[in-house]
C-alpha cells in the first residue's frame, strides 16, 4: 500500500513540477528587421503577385508592415489590396485598396497610373509599367524586365521628378505617357 501511495504523491510531484515551469516566463530572441521581412516574403512570395512594402514599425517584440499586393501588376486594370502585417506569429489585416478600373483624379500609385495611362491611349489589352520620372532605372528592370532604360531616360528627360512615366507593350507597339499628381497628361510617345 506504501508504495501506491509513493506513486501518487511521485506523480503529484511531477505534475506540480511541470505546472510550475509552464508558468516560468520564457526569454524570445526578438525578430530582426530583416528576419520579419523574410517571413514577409515568403508568405506573400507563395500568392504569385507582385508586392512591396510602403512602410515598416516596430513594436513589442516584433514588427509592423504596411504591404501593397497587387494582381495584374502590368495590365490596363490592376487590383490592389492593402494589407498591414504584424509578425510574429504572421498575421494581417487586408484592405480592399483598388477594385475597378475608373479614371483617378489624383494618382498616387504606380497602378492608378496603369490605368489612367490605359485610358488615355485607349487600350485594353498590353503590358504595362509606371514609375516616377526621377528613377533609378536599373533598380525599376526588377518591377519591369521589358523596359528599355535609355528610351525612357530619353522619354523622362527634362520631366519634374513627381511625374508619372507609364510604358506600354502592346502588340508590336510601345508607348510612353507621362502624367502629373492630377492626371495632367504632360507628354506622350
Amino acid at each position: 500500500m506504501w508504495i501506491v501511495k509513493g506513486y501518487f504523491v511521485l506523480a503529484a510531484l511531477l505534475l506540480a513540477i511541470l505546472l510550475l515551469y509552464s508558468f516560468i516566463p520564457r526569454s524570445q530572441t526578438p525578430l530582426s528587421e530583416e528576419q520579419a521581412k523574410a517571413f514577409l516574403a515568403q508568405d506573400l512570395d507563395s500568392l504569385n503577385v507582385d508586392w512591396r512594402v510602403l512602410g515598416s514599425s516596430k513594436s513589442d517584440g516584433g514588427w509592423n508592415f504596411d504591404v501593397l499586393v497587387t494582381q495584374n501588376a502590368h495590365s490596363p486594370c490592376p487590383t490592389v489590396e492593402r494589407r498591414l502585417y504584424t509578425l510574429p506569429p504572421v498575421s494581417f489585416r487586408p484592405e480592399a485598396f483598388i477594385t475597378s478600373c475608373y479614371e483617378r483624379e489624383k494618382i498616387l500609385f504606380r497602378e492608378e497610373a496603369l490605368i489612367n495611362s490605359a485610358k488615355t491611349l485607349g487600350i485594353s489589352d498590353g503590358y504595362g509599367c509606371a514609375f516616377k520620372a526621377d528613377a533609378n532605372w536599373r533598380e525599376e528592370k526588377s518591377y519591369c524586365p521589358s523596359l528599355d532604360e535609355n528610351a525612357v531616360a530619353s522619354f523622362a528627360s527634362g520631366l519634374p521628378a513627381g511625374t508619372w512615366i507609364a510604358v506600354w507593350n502592346y502588340g508590336s507597339t510601345t508607348s510612353y505617357v507621362a502624367l502629373d499628381e492630377d492626371n495632367n497628361v504632360l507628354k506622350t510617345a
